[in-house]
């Protein structure tokens, strides 16, 4: 070890385990101490560092505090080189003075005792005000003053509250030197009392301010024999309980740190951020902090190149969010501690309290008052801490970038935005919350849209409450009443609402709707929005898009001191119109507004404040500061214009194009029902392969049904029994169910694919959340919505022939008006993602009616093989181009070994004409003129209805869909097996297998082949096996053992034992 280096020893310091501090024990071995060999020759400045440091502590002690306190010119002149470093060991006098300062700890507090730690204290404080730069300067052990000053204070067992003291005063007193040496002078002389320190934020001087620069330097030290490098906000973040009674100094240094410190990571991959967010020390001092580090290491540059301090992560993957979830939960799996017990409280600490002088000790009483006193404050904190870091996430990245810091692989399916564009134009209250009600959105959304859409009120039998009669619509808010209530959302972020032209909403409906929600950014089409209502709906907007008819009195309303620029946050506005005055009369009338919404503040109004003096002027943020707020919750609400007139003149740009004008959700943008749903019916023949699914399928839902049922009820009567247990995934038998059966398990069907309108009657009950990778500009194309009604069609084939399954939509931009499949425009890279997000949702099947060309990259392949080695089935349509030789396409040309080639057939059983050579493909399933003209098993009445109105769809894409319907049908008649069978049931192993595709396609083969030359064996009959157990499930009741055993049967017969 280099001369004049300090061993630090410590038993466990894990920077993932909150308790990691209790243990943190520090020596310091100083080896020069007691050297008394003369260096003055060889090393001069050594010499004088050491000469001063032992004046100052043993031979004149009054000397140097006179001295000191008169005119700091004497020192320099004494001691030359006193703001240098040692030509040994390279340490400054800070560094040596605190070096020295912990073996007095163990000395009895004496009046000569306490003088003279004062005394050193007054001479850190000269030095650094006078020599701030010395904080930066590290000795030859990569160590500087101010990393070794709190190392010092984090020493247990030896806590010396001077010493806590002397950290205080480094850490304030590092401040730009200031050019008059007579304020410099007095200011050296006084205590810091913590109220100062922002000469950073006020000073023009635009060198970087020494705190700043010690900040930054990379230290090195070694801790239970393992080396550290990291910085000073890292180790400061890491033990922040040493500012337990200070925490202003810890907010100095996180306010003072710069962009390059912040994502600085140290040996574990931690950024200082990291630190900052344990949830062990919850507090308002944490989230303080916190919007520093965010503010001061999130520039707009550092974003696009995703190396913002919210983007960095740990070495398992972790960002700052995401650490501090995992820090909540590890923390609400211990025990409840009572907040007196003070060796558990780290956060924000008292267990080392007395950390100063006797101020220091009122403050620490004050500070244990402060305190979370109880998890549920704790608890509160952490949930400020949560939506600013959502807030700002979602606020500053993309859709998938901030999903990604915020959950990693989502696998939950969180929704950060609610996006209604290309959904129904009406409908019913009960159905759209029934149709969402599994769906999970965050507590801070990215954007909120709605096109034009009209809700059906669903008339409540006990509600005596006469309706509020109301000129202009209020649809938006029941939607934003039900984000709010049932949904759980805090926050929206930007909200975008497509007015209709007659009938637009109230003010009053505006504002209930927005209330609550802080939105920042909003873009409501109603035309000439009142600026009142604004402030009422969101005081805290900081850019709005207007639309205007053209009345300039409008103009004149927004452009008022009390107009717009009553919103205090609004920086910029955009104005669209579509007026029939002259191009040149507006823009006249809009350049005058922008004029307006920079108009400077009066005199007079100035000279009024100044007399009146409002103290909370002094307490809001410059308009001009180049750096944006970080918001987070409920903004608070401006302060009233009555209180200061002159915030109302802060700088509004106001933005315009006359040439621009884009018709959100215009009518043809919104498809019907069913692609070309306007079309007559066309009589096609009747395809028997449907007719013997049909039939089949409603047969087999009710059996299941009444498996689920009692499957509940066997659950319930075992919760309810306390003194019988059943083992995991069992359920007791009940009722008909036999012994030892299965806890019923969902089939997964992940359909990617143009979305799907989850609204359908028919789907209803059938669908899962779903995922979106399709995206148009800043917004999300909704999986919960069919830009063609491609996907919706897909849906509902997978449906009719397994009405059990389970159907995860995932949407992809499938090109504006082209019908999915081979016309599709794919993006590959994100039909990649689909592919590994329906994997990593546990789907079994993914049904794929799409086709692209043979990619240049390996993203599409490198996917394919995942979902594949993790035995997921993949049904690929084949591409329907005619008679070619090959199958030049994917995802059905790759690994043809392994995925599932389905094309279309003719009602007879001929393969369609277009659907390429039949020896490339597995299996054809009907695919021509299909239509739904019988009944269809759905919840109610009016689906039928709604079927038979559809018109027939022809393709491999709908073959694609039954065929993977099918497949469903297999795994759950194998699982009805191994529940119900009477003698050799299905093994796990033989039901695992049904998930390879070469053990799928024998047991769909089971149903029977035809044999004609025509389809060469490709046309399954499945008619052959299904038709008999229709009509003997016609003949019991679907809840009886024999409805089950024919199932079960009907399994044993496709699937072979191994």
């Amino acid at each position: 070890m280099l001369p004049g280096s300090n061993h630090i020893a410590r038993e466990h310091d894990d920077p993932d385990d909150p308790d990691s501090d209790d243990d943190f024990q520090i020596s310091y071995v100083n080896p020069e101490e007691d050297s008394d060999h003369d260096e003055g020759e060889t090393a001069p400045k050594e010499a004088c560092i050491r000469r001063f440091v032992e004046d100052l502590m043993t031979n004149d002690t009054d000397g140097i505090r006179t001295m000191l306190k008169n005119d700091f010119g004497q020192i320099l002149n004494k001691y030359p080189d006193l703001p240098c470093q040692s030509e040994l060991d390279g340490r400054t006098v800070l560094h040596r003075i605190v070096d020295d300062f912990p073996r007095m700890a163990g000395k009895k507090d004496s009046n000569k005792n306490l003088n003279l730690k004062q005394t050193i204290i007054f001479a850190v404080m000269t030095i650094t005000s006078r020599h701030p730069e010395l904080l930066a300067k590290p000795a030859n052990n990569g160590i500087t003053p101010l990393y070794r000053v709190i190392v010092s204070c984090c020493a247990k067992g030896d806590e010396d509250p001077m010493r806590s003291h002397l950290m205080r005063q480094m850490i304030f007193k590092c401040k730009r030197v200031k050019t008059d040496a007579a304020a410099s002078t007095a200011g050296d002389a006084t205590m810091d009392d913590g109220t100062g320190g922002q000469d950073s934020v006020r000073s023009e001087d635009k060198t970087p301010h020494p705190l700043t620069e010690a900040l930054k330097v990379k230290c090195t030290s070694v801790i239970d024999n393992m080396n550290r490098s990291e910085n000073v906000l890292h180790l400061a973040m890491r033990h922040h309980w040493v500012f337990a009674s200070q925490m202003k100094a810890l907010v100095r240094l996180a306010s003072n740190a710069s962009e390059e410190t912040i994502i600085e990571k140290d040996g574990n991959g931690f950024s200082p951020l990291h630190y900052a967010v344990n949830y062990e020390w919850s507090s308002q001092e944490q989230l303080t902090i916190v919007k520093h580090l965010i503010q001061n290491g999130e520039s707009v540059a550092l974003i696009e190149r995703r190396q913002g301090v919210l983007d960095l992560t740990t070495k398992d993957g972790l960002s700052a969010y995401r650490y501090h979830m995992l820090t909540r939960e590890r923390a609400q799996k211990q025990p409840s501690q009572h907040p007196n017990n003070t060796a558990a409280w780290k956060a924000p600490g008292i267990r080392r309290a007395m950390t100063g002088g006797l101020k220091d000790v009122e403050n620490a009483a004050v500070q244990r008052e402060q305190m979370p006193d109880s998890r549920d404050e704790r608890e509160e904190w952490s949930e400020e801490l949560q939506i600013l870091l959502k807030v700002e996430c979602l606020r500053t990245r993309k859709h998938e970038v901030a999903n990604r810091l915020l959950y990693g692989d989502n696998l939950q399916d969180i929704q950060t935005w609610f996006d209604y564009q290309g959904a129904a134009k009406e409908v019913d209250e009960q159905a759209f919350q029934s149709t969402f009600e599994n769906v999970t959105f965050e507590s801070v959304l990215k954007y909120v849209a709605f096109p034009p859409v009209r809700i059906r009120k669903t008339k409540s039998r006990n509600s005596s409450r006469r309706p509020v009669v109301r000129r202009g619509r209020s649809d938006m808010e029941f939607f934003f009443n039900w984000l709010r209530e049932k949904k759980g959302v805090k926050r929206i972020l930007k909200v975008i609402v497509e007015d209709s032209v007659d009938e637009p909403h109230s003010d009053e409906a505006i504002e209930k709707a927005l209330n609550g929600f802080g939105v920042l950014s909003l873009d409501w089409s109603k035309p000439d929005l009142d600026p009142e209502a604004l402030y009422k709906a969101s005081p805290g907007l900081t850019d709005v898009v207007l639309h205007w008819t053209g009345n300039n009195a409008i103009l004149r309303a927004w452009g008022e001191p009390k107009g717009l620029r009553r919103l205090l946050q609004l920086r910029k506005i955009e104005i669209l119109t579509k007026t029939l005055e002259s191009r040149e009369r507006l823009n006249t009338n809009l350049r005058d507004l922008g004029t307006r919404l920079k108009e400077q503040c009066p005199d007079y109004l100035k000279e009024w404040a100044q007399k009146n003096g409002n103290p909370k002027m002094k307490d809001t943020p410059a308009t001009g500061s180049s750096k944006a707020a970080v918001t987070m919750g409920p903004p608070p609400r401006p302060y009233a214009a009555a209180e200061d007139p002159t915030l109302l003149y802060h700088p509004v740009d106001c933005h315009y194009d006359l040439d621009a004008y884009f018709p959100r959700w215009s009518d043809s943008s919104i498809p019907p029902s069913g692609p070309n749903g306007d079309r007559n019916n066309i009589l096609t023949p009747p395809h028997i392969w449907l007719g013997a699914v049909d039939d089949f399928a409603e047969r087999i839902s009710n059996v299941w049904e009444r498996i689920l049922r009692d499957s509940r009820s066997a659950s319930q009567a075992t919760n309810a029994d306390s003194a019988q247990t059943t083992p995991a995934n069992t359920s007791a038998p009940r009722g008909n169910a036999l012994s030892n059966t299965r806890a019923p398990e969902d089939v997964i069907v992940a359909l990617i694919d143009d979305g799907v309108d989850t609204m359908a009657e028919q789907l209803s009950g059938r669908m899962l959340p779903g995922r979106t990778f399709g995206f148009e500009g800043d917004r999300n194309l909704p999986w919960y919505a069919s830009e063609t009604g491609h996907g919706t069609v897909m849906a509902t084939m997978i449906s009719r022939v397994c009405p059990m399954a389970k159907i995860y939509p995932i949407r992809l931009n499938m090109g504006a008006k082209l019908t999915a499949g081979a016309g599709a425009m794919i993006n590959v890279d994100s039909a990649a993602q689909a592919i590994r997000a329906a994997v990593d949702r546990k789907a079994t099947i993914i049904s794929i009616s799409w086709t692209v060309g043979i990619p240049k990259s390996d993203t599409l392949g490198n996917a394919i093989h995942y979902a594949l080695d993790n035995d997921v089935l993949l049904f690929c349509s084949s591409r329907d181009s005619g008679h070619g030789t090959g199958i030049d396409y994917y995802p059905a040309g790759f690994r043809r070994d392994a995925v599932i080639k389905i094309g279309a057939a003719e009602p007879s059983g001929s393969p369609y004409d277009w659907a390429g050579p039949i020896e490339n493909l597995d299996f054809i399933f009907p695919g021509v003129e299909v239509v739904q003209r019988h009944t269809f098993r759905g919840p109610t009445a009016g689906a039928s209805k709604e079927i038979r109105e559809m018109e027939p769809k022809t393709g491999s894409s709908v073959a694609t869909a039954l065929g993977a319907g099918l497949a469903a049908l297999v795994i759950y008649c194998a699982r009805i097996n191994q529940m119900y069978a009477e003698g050799e049931k299905l093994s796990d192993a033989d039901v695992a297998k049904l998930r390879r595709s070469a053990f799928m396609i024998q047991a769909i083969r089971n149903f029977g082949m035809s044999t004609s030359d025509v389809t060469k064996n490709k046309f399954v009959e499945v008619w052959r096996k299904l038709d008999d157990r229709t009509q003997r499930l016609a003949q019991v009741r679907a809840d009886s053992n024999e409805a089950r055993k024919i199932v079960a049967q009907l399994a044993r017969d496709l699937i072979p034992v191994v």
